[in-house]
């Protein structure tokens, strides 16, 4: 596990009833319930959205919104077809999308504003400055969110397809597509400000995320990056071991599961390693205390960070210090994600079923 930076040489990295939920905790005090269950329209639904006191849902059979504070189905609708990524919101609309098409809909009514298919395959879109970025094929394709209107299109190298979501800020959008290189285009016209041919070290980049001036992105292989906006210089590089599925930066910090059996912090700034946590031993030792997989997006939330392992135990951590402070086995089974209702201090999940559950943290 090693950070590079490229300014200065660094040391390694290390260093709809309420019911009662019998769980288990490794400090006292530290409260948890199960809230309320709604039943949902989709068996596998993606990660949910909330915005306001709305929560969106899509899945394979159907988009909905749901009233959190009134605890009733707002609107649903049925899709043309699935729909696999998270809900993303722009004003006044929510976009949900899948392989095989893409859909604008009314926040208030749910009713579809417009639509496209792909001439190939669509990736994960990012909604950002009122327009719908989303790759079909190796085309990045920039939408007007309001009229879905083409605004441009940029072509990347080669064939391979733009899976993940780009990035977009200060009027920018950048794009690790799968071709070995990274983009920096201009919002507005979709030209190449800038790109950088990383072929040997990466083929292509993931959860790209804005922290201040560098943008942190998962690698091709087992890194964590921290890559200058302004050229795409690689200021940092962490070997996390082996491939990490996503990355949650938070306040300064970068948070990620390494299948290694580490649970890591970064600092956003150096890519050095505030701490780390072991998950899993993997030198032959049985240990009870030992994790699931993790699968899910983590998140953080009132200086804890929150993790749901596979094996449907909620994880919450010290942010600053990795200590855990308690851990929660699921009284049902659940899907691999959570969404964060701060204004409650609640998450939203979904069972295996389909239903919709409240997590309640206090």
């Amino acid at each position: 596990m090693v950070a590079v930076r490229r300014r200065q040489v660094l040391a390694a990295g290390v260093a709809a009833a309420v019911l009662p939920l019998l769980a288990w905790s490794r400090s006292a005090g530290v409260e948890f319930s199960l809230g309320r269950r709604w039943p949902g329209g989709n068996r596998t639904p993606a990660p949910f959205a909330l915005s306001g006191e709305t929560l969106y849902a899509n899945g394979e059979a159907v988009a909905e919104g749901w009233d959190v504070a009134q605890g009733k189905l707002r609107w649903r609708h049925p899709l043309a077809s699935a729909a696999v990524f998270r809900p993303r919101l722009s004003a006044g609309l929510v976009v949900t999308a899948g392989r095989f098409s893409l859909d604008a809909r009314g926040v208030a009514d749910g009713l579809p504003r417009w639509s496209i298919k792909p001439e190939q395959e669509l990736g994960v879109p990012l909604v950002h400055d009122g327009r719908v970025f989303v790759g079909d094929g190796n085309r990045l394709l920039a939408l007007d969110a309001d009229t879905g209107a083409r605004l441009w299109a940029f072509e990347t190298e080669g064939s391979s397809r733009i899976a993940y979501a780009p990035a977009g800020g200060a009027g920018r959008i950048y794009l690790g597509p799968g071709d070995g290189r990274l983009y920096a285009l201009d919002a507005s016209s979709g030209k190449p400000v800038w790109q950088v041919d990383r072929g040997g070290r990466w083929q292509y980049l993931r959860q790209l995320q804005i922290a201040g001036d560098l943008l942190v992105a998962g690698g091709y292989h087992d890194e964590i990056y921290g890559i200058e906006i302004t050229d795409g210089a690689v200021a940092w590089r962490f070997d996390a071991g082996n491939f990490v599925n996503s990355q949650l930066v938070h306040e300064g910090g970068v948070y990620f599961w390494s299948p290694t059996g580490w649970l890591y912090a970064l600092d956003v700034r150096t890519g050095l390693a505030r701490w780390r946590h072991r998950t899993s031993d993997f030198r032959g030792h049985i240990r009870s205390a030992d994790w699931a997989p993790v699968m899910a997006e983590l998140a953080a939330h009132d200086g804890e960070l929150i993790v749901l392992a596979m094996d449907h135990v909620l994880h919450r951590l010290d942010l600053k210090t990795g200590d855990e402070i308690a851990r929660h086995p699921m009284p049902v089974p659940l899907r691999p994600f959570v969404t964060l209702d701060a204004r409650r201090n609640s998450l939203w999940a979904a069972s295996v079923e389909g239903e919709v559950i409240e997590l309640r943290l206090r």
